[in-house]
């Protein structure tokens, strides 16, 4: 009896000791998930403020301590501290802001039986080019907004490729169809939250 009641405190002990644990590691993991969805913080020169057609620009930032520069961009309806007025009397001063960084699919040419169906005039790709063949979806109407649309090209082996696009009318006419896209992957810095550094 005596052995049994020191194995069932050695049991409870052990129970008790897991439970917290996991609890210790599924805090740790929320805290560092929340550092990744807040974004990368940074402080630099804000050189440059360019429009990039409502609600979007494009800001160029100098960071002189590391010798390099970057470009990123803002969304105007999102942050809404800043505009185009304020973001230009900031030029030559220090900023710090948070963005996030994701490499993207930029659409370079769709063509269909041959013929592209947002350029006019024929293109030549660089080698960062890639190419891909499936069905187009989402072009089922022309871009009306300000900001693009999200289109996909969709593989025989269901590989499944986003773009953000301003959609034409050439591009609805052949939504649903088999195309060949070529696109380029870019990396693109979306600044979330921006401040002057006084």
């Amino acid at each position: 009896m005596k052995n049994f009641q020191i194995i069932t405190v050695f049991f409870v002990l052990f129970t008790l000791l897991f439970i917290s644990n996991q609890s210790n590691s599924a805090s740790f993991n929320n805290d560092s998930k929340a550092r990744i969805d807040e974004g990368i913080n940074e402080f630099g020169i804000l050189k440059e403020v360019e429009d990039s057609g409502y609600p979007l620009a494009t800001l160029h930032i100098e960071f002189p301590e590391r010798k390099f520069s970057e470009y990123f961009t803002i969304n105007l309806e999102e942050v809404k501290n800043v505009n185009m007025g304020i973001l230009k009397k900031w030029k030559g001063k220090y900023v710090a802001f948070t963005y996030n960084s994701d490499l993207t699919n930029a659409l370079v040419d769709l063509q269909i039986n041959g013929k592209s169906a947002i350029n006019t005039e024929p293109m030549e790709f660089s080698d960062n080019v890639q190419m891909v063949v499936g069905v187009l979806r989402g072009a089922t109407k022309v871009t009306e907004s300000d900001l693009p649309s999200t289109i996909s090209i969709t593989t025989t082996d269901n590989q499944k490729l986003l773009f953000d696009y301003y959609i034409t009318p050439e591009m609805v006419k052949i939504n649903g169809r088999k195309v060949m896209a070529y696109y380029e992957e870019v990396v693109s810095n979306t600044i979330t939250k921006i401040r002057v550094s006084k």
